[in-house]
C-alpha cells in the first residue's frame, strides 16, 4: 500500500510543478527571430479565392498586408510574436462607371484609382471579364470619372 503524501511532499510537488510551468511560460513568450504566418482563402466550395486583400494588425498598431495569389495563398514572414487581427476584404474600384459604346466597353475610375487598375492582376481580370460580355475592345477614360449625365456632349 502506498502511503499517503504528507502535506511537505505535496507543497514541493507543487513548487515543481509551478517552477515547470513558468520555465515553460518562459520559453514560449521568449522573442524569437521571427514568426511566419500561411494563409489561403477558399470559398464555399473549398476554391481558392485570388486578389483577397489579407491585413495583420498588432496591437501595437504595426500594419501588415498582402494578396492571395492564384492559389489563394499568401505568407507573411518574420513577423514579430503578437497577437494579430486578421481581416480580409475583396477590393474593388469605389468610383467606377463602365460606358456602352457598341463593341467598346470604356472603364471611368476615379482618378486616384487609376494606379490600381494596373495593380494585382485587376486589368487583366476585368479586360477577361468585359470580353466574355461581349466587347471587342476595352479602353480606359484617362479623364477618369466624372458625375453627370449617361452622354457626354460631342466637341463642337
Amino acid at each position: 500500500m502506498v502511503s499517503p503524501l504528507t502535506r511537505l511532499e505535496r507543497v514541493m510537488g507543487l513548487r515543481r510543478f509551478t517552477a515547470l510551468l513558468l520555465y515553460q511560460a518562459a520559453a514560449w513568450s521568449a522573442p524569437q527571430a521571427g514568426v511566419n504566418l500561411d494563409v489561403s482563402i477558399l470559398d464555399q466550395g473549398n476554391q481558392p479565392v485570388p486578389a483577397i486583400r489579407v491585413q495583420l494588425k498588432a496591437p501595437a498598431g504595426a500594419v501588415s498586408s498582402a494578396e492571395t495569389d492564384q492559389t489563394g495563398h499568401v505568407e507573411f514572414s518574420r513577423l514579430p510574436p503578437a497577437r494579430y487581427v486578421i481581416s480580409v476584404a475583396k477590393e474593388g474600384f469605389r468610383c467606377y462607371r463602365v460606358r456602352d459604346h457598341g463593341d467598346i466597353a470604356r472603364i471611368e475610375l476615379a482618378m486616384e484609382e487609376l494606379p490600381d487598375l494596373l495593380s494585382g492582376g485587376r486589368r487583366e481580370r476585368m479586360v477577361e471579364a468585359l470580353k466574355q460580355l461581349g466587347y471587342r475592345f476595352v479602353t480606359v477614360d484617362l479623364e477618369g470619372y466624372r458625375r453627370g449625365g449617361v452622354s457626354l456632349p460631342s466637341p463642337a
